[in-house]
């Protein structure tokens, strides 16, 4: 939301934004002791115009639009109305015609999360890992797209194709421009599994993940699947078959134990920690010091783990929660390496 009103005013207001965002992020980073630094989330499109307080328009509402609001209870920024709702099926044609132009005119995706990559490369690149935000891929979660592997699986063939050959295109530049990591996957699944099967998981995504753990073995750079929900169905798929070397965004209230994960893929990077839905948001300090340190004492000694949030720090994480989490990891950080 302050991105969309700060772009309203001027582009060169909107680069202060986005510059003062990134600095702001790279300052937390030094502070907090990180390893690695992501891009940060944001919308990156500017609005057509303010519709209220909390309210923006993106594109024409004659022809494709989204509208998208805030809702301060919960901190979100998301869609409550666009051209999808509106015309359901027979929308999806001009989302894929509309991909597969973008693949012909730029040859990888466009947005605000490669040009932050690039920046945070350029002032952080030597003292901390960067990761690129190529390789993401997904069917969107959406009752229309859902509707659509039945109804017009090509086009959903097609979709993915492009997608897959943009990702492809950005792995390689963002490679050479020094990506520690690709922060890839795309969300499939919730509490109960993969929400359209494995078998459809197979006929769609699966030869597209195929060649993007091709490119990240090629180029040298380890690929992190990201995904909430429980993948248990497809785990052995991902890490085994495809062979992706990380795991990230590690859903643990719907079952992705990271000590079972550890014990079944004993190999794989584990991106994840603690519950950002239940423990850091409901536990104590205590609480929290405690889960970090029963998990660091099993899982530290086999390496392979970048510990934190199971998906990110929100609202809704009372401060103090997370610095408990932040400084119970260094704490056994420094007693694990005095012990050597």
């Amino acid at each position: 939301m302050k991105e969309g009103e700060i772009w309203l005013r001027s582009d060169e207001d909107h680069d202060a934004f986005v510059h003062q965002v990134l600095d702001d992020l790279i300052a937390c980073a030094r502070f907090l002791g990180w390893d690695m630094i992501t891009v940060p989330w944001r919308h990156s499109l500017r609005p057509t115009k303010k519709l209220d307080d909390r309210t923006f328009l993106y594109g024409d509402e004659n022809d494709w639009f989204a509208v998208y609001r805030y809702h301060p209870e919960t901190d979100v920024f998301d869609c409550v109305d666009d051209t999808l709702k509106r015309q359901g099926l027979k929308a999806i044609p001009r989302v894929v015609d509309a991909t597969e132009q973008s693949l012909k005119e730029g040859g990888r995706p466009v947005g605000g999360a490669y040009s932050d990559f690039e920046f945070l490369v350029e002032k952080v690149g030597s003292e901390l890992a960067v990761a690129s935000p190529a390789g993401f891929i997904a069917i969107p979660l959406r009752t229309e797209w859902l509707e659509t592997l039945i109804e017009e699986p090509s086009l959903v063939h097609r979709y993915l194709n492009a997608v897959c050959e943009m990702n492809l295109i950005a792995m390689e530049e963002t490679a050479k421009k020094g990506a520690a990591c690709f922060w890839g996957g795309g969300d499939l699944a919730n509490e109960s599994g993969v929400l359209y099967g494995v078998h459809r998981f197979r006929t769609f995504l699966l030869p597209h993940l195929q060649r993007l753990a091709a490119a990240s073995r090629r180029l040298q750079v380890p690929y992190f699947f990201r995904t909430d929900g429980n993948i248990w169905s497809i785990a052995s798929i991902l890490f085994e078959e495809v062979g992706f070397q990380g795991y990230g965004e590690i859903d643990v209230d719907a079952g992705m134990d990271l000590i079972a994960l550890r014990q079944r893929f004993p190999n794989l990077i584990l991106w994840g920690g603690i519950s950002c839905g239940k423990d850091l948001v409901f536990n104590t300090p205590q609480q929290i010091a405690d889960t970090v340190h029963f998990l660091l004492e099993r899982l530290a000694p086999h390496g392979r783990l970048f510990f934190g949030s199971s998906n990110a720090i929100h609202i809704g994480v009372p401060t103090e929660n997370f610095l408990a989490m932040t400084q119970s990891v260094r704490q056994f950080r420094c007693r694990l390496i005095g012990s050597y």
